[in-house]
């Protein structure tokens, strides 16, 4: 499938295609960000009004309220959304005429493109916020509130939405774990994670023996592969549900950065459907070496200047210029060293 954007966020417009891997690479405030949030609205929208068999008015709601909660209320008047399958039918057109106000929404669920779920992996900062979600949870079951149509809830929707995955299994009956993700995180981490009683565990493997600690209290890069390692002990990664990754180098060094390019690879290779989004040259060129040498469909943007987009359809012309631009700050080293040479 395609998405096309028109004035969404930061975003004047993006065409972006999702099958297989999908990377939107760009520096910081680009809008890369802004195509995963956009779909994680969407899809969970669709399903939702589909469930609930929404009349349009409720559907429109529905949609408005993820996109508040998604885009903490910025998202721009005027916007346009539009996605459309393979062979060039729409299946979601979407016109937003403000934060509050959505003009046009129409979606068609028959199709067989799109997606059951998403699930959009921000930053492993959700494990520090287990007490908080376990409050949110108990607030559910007595009816405080709805995730749902409140206007005046403000929460950070899609952590929590990744927060609900990590607690419990995938109940779709076709689910099935990915052993071999599974060996490849338990071999970088040298440990397994766990939930048990409200909260998530880290069980260090030394010799024969485990250490058993807190999520809270492990290493940022831990809880990283950690997030991996328990969706797919959960089985959310199947082939209708889409996983959206959003900066996954942060606070993993170089080599580290490498290890997950290649678990990401190996999920896209088992069907899933992955979009990245990324500023750094080490992960994205990995997950370029890595996407050749298994042979699996791969598509590079760049985000810049308000715009997402292919360099003439070409992945190594938009790679080329990809590098280029976040080779930038190396640039400046080059620079100061040939100062210092010739200032003796």
């Amino acid at each position: 499938m395609e998405i096309q954007l028109k004035n969404i966020g930061m975003i004047k417009e993006a065409n972006v295609k999702i099958d297989g891997l999908t990377v939107i690479a760009g520096e910081n405030d680009t809008g890369k960000s802004t195509v995963g949030k956009m779909l994680f609205s969407i899809i969970k929208s669709d399903n939702i009004a589909q469930t609930q068999k929404a009349n349009i008015q409720n559907a429109k709601r529905i949609l408005a309220t993820r996109l508040n909660l998604v885009f903490d209320g910025n998202i721009s008047y005027r916007g346009e959304a539009l996605i459309k399958s393979k062979n060039n039918e729409i299946i979601t057109e979407i016109k937003i005429r403000d934060k509050n106000f959505i003009s046009k929404y129409d979606s068609k669920h028959q199709n067989s493109e799109r997606f059951f779920d998403v699930t959009f992996v921000q930053s492993p900062i959700v494990f520090d916020m287990i007490d908080f979600f376990n409050s949110v949870s108990r607030m559910r079951e007595r009816g405080k509130f709805e995730l749902g149509l409140d206007f005046d809830v403000s929460y950070p929707y899609m952590m929590w939405d990744l927060y609900d995955k990590l607690s419990r299994e995938n109940p779709y009956p076709h689910a099935r774990r990915q052993q071999k993700i599974k060996n490849m995180i338990t071999d970088i981490i040298t440990g397994n994670l766990e939930f048990d009683s409200s909260k998530f565990y880290y069980h260090k493997i030394i010799e024969n023996s485990a250490i058993k600690v807190e999520m809270e209290n492990t290493a940022t890069g831990i809880k990283s592969f950690g997030i991996i390692q328990i969706l797919n002990d959960n089985k959310f990664f199947v082939k209708k549900n889409l996983l959206v990754l959003d900066e996954p180098e942060v606070h993993l060094h170089p080599k580290w950065q490498l290890k997950m390019a290649k678990i990401i690879v190996e999920l896209v290779k088992n069907g899933v459907k992955v979009l990245v989004n990324s500023h750094s040259p080490y992960m994205i060129e990995a997950l370029q070496r890595y996407g050749e040498l298994e042979n699996i469909q791969a598509d590079f943007y760049l985000a810049k200047d308000g715009y997402i987009k292919k360099e003439n359809d070409s992945n190594s012309e938009t790679l080329a210029k990809t590098f280029e631009k976040l080779s930038e700050p190396f640039d400046v080293f080059e620079e100061m060293e040939s100062e210092r040479f010739q200032n003796g």
